[in-house]
């Protein structure tokens, strides 16, 4: 059994089926400037992975974990994620690749909130 929507507004418009409502009014043009200075005023910032420890260890993971972002383009995947406060919910899958002795990153890809459901156990199910 899938939830059904508590948005008041998805349900005036015909469910969760219908988020173009959302995509409706980002074609504001108050609402998309707004929306768009937000999600800049947080992507212009740098991301700072600090170490969880003083030890060379916790410093080598924190320097991998850096890297490692800089190579997804992770501002850009912030940006995309972003849009979940806007909808109130998001979905990023992320792909694994081994790396030496370690497994890194190979990308995170966020996906259409819309082909995605939600059970009574609030199990995430592809829905298409």
């Amino acid at each position: 059994t899938l939830l059904h929507t508590t948005d008041t507004v998805l349900q005036a418009k015909g469910g969760i089926e219908n988020l173009k409502v959302y995509r409706e009014l980002l074609r504001d043009d108050q609402v998309s400037s707004a929306w768009m200075q937000r999600r800049l005023s947080l992507t212009s910032c740098d991301t700072i992975v600090e170490p969880g420890g003083e030890d060379a260890r916790s410093q080598e993971a924190a320097a991998a974990l850096e890297a490692e972002l800089k190579d997804i383009a992770w501002d850009d995947v912030t940006d995309k994620m972003l849009f979940s406060v806007f909808y109130g919910w998001g979905v990023a899958e992320v792909l694994w690749r081994p790396n030496g002795n370690r497994v890194s990153f190979a990308a995170i890809k966020v996906r259409d909130r819309a082909r995605f459901r939600f059970d009574i156990d609030r199990n995430l199910y592809l829905w298409t």
